[in-house]
């Protein structure tokens, strides 16, 4: 076991904000699991969710020396992943319909399918919901987002 494990972690944050490079280490050690899934809850590609949680931890790094609160850290890098990740959401093109001219649904296809994105549900619904990454309602209750998500 390493001497640096059994270390509390506010004191693995202080020296990393003294410019511990291995203190650093050990903290995104305790905590990249926990960033990983919290990018892939909210992107849903595995790809995607690796990019935000790294993008997140150098942001992390650099912004390590405004941190006031060394025991506020597993929240405040969660919180930094999260805004990384539903900025890349935001960022995302969303899937716009293909022209139905037939041969779609001979082919076998679902017909006009497409995915779309909870941003924009959250920019076309005049009732969002948590689905929506909104305050209003339960989750999945909007209808609209249902709709979209699903099908149209």
């Amino acid at each position: 076991m390493n001497r640096q494990d059994v270390l509390p972690e506010s004191v693995l944050v202080e020296r990393a904000q003294d410019g511990d490079d291995r203190a650093f280490e050990d903290l995104v050690r305790r905590h990249q699991d926990t960033v990983y899934r919290i990018a892939l809850r909210v992107l849903r590609d595995p790809a995607d969710a690796r990019d935000a949680a790294q993008d997140a931890l150098v942001t992390a790094w650099r912004r390590l020396p405004e941190l006031a609160d060394p025991r506020s850290f597993p929240a405040w890098i969660n919180r930094i992943v999260g805004r990384r990740a539903l900025n890349t959401l935001r960022a995302r093109e969303p899937v716009e319909p293909v022209e139905d001219d037939g041969r779609l649904e001979a082919a076998g296809s679902p017909g006009r399918w497409r995915r779309r994105s909870r941003a924009t549900c959250a920019r076309r619904c005049s009732r969002p919901c948590r689905g929506c990454r909104r305050r209003s309602g339960p989750a999945g209750s909007c209808a609209k987002w249902k709709d979209w998500a699903m099908r149209r």
